[in-house]
This record gives structure tokens, sequence and C-alpha cells, in this order.
């Protein structure tokens, strides 16, 4: 499978470090806050 972690990897190997970094933690974010509306 292809998941959050592999497209990750793969673009830090293409050194898109600050825009995947940057995205990652909007990601957790927007993922934690819409977990903790949902509940």
């Amino acid at each position: 499978q292809f998941g959050l972690g592999e497209i990750y990897r793969f673009n830090h190997i293409k050194s898109n470090e600050k825009f995947m970094d940057a995205f990652f933690v909007i990601y957790r974010r927007t993922y934690s806050f819409l977990a903790s509306t949902i509940q």
C-alpha cells in the first residue's frame, strides 16, 4: 500500500523537506482537530 509515510519519504528524498514538513504539521493538526470535534 502507498500511504502517507511513503509519500513523505519519497518527497523527502526529492528534497521538498520544508514543504512536506509544513504539510505534515498542518495535516496532523487538522486531523487531531477533526478527531476532537467528532468525538
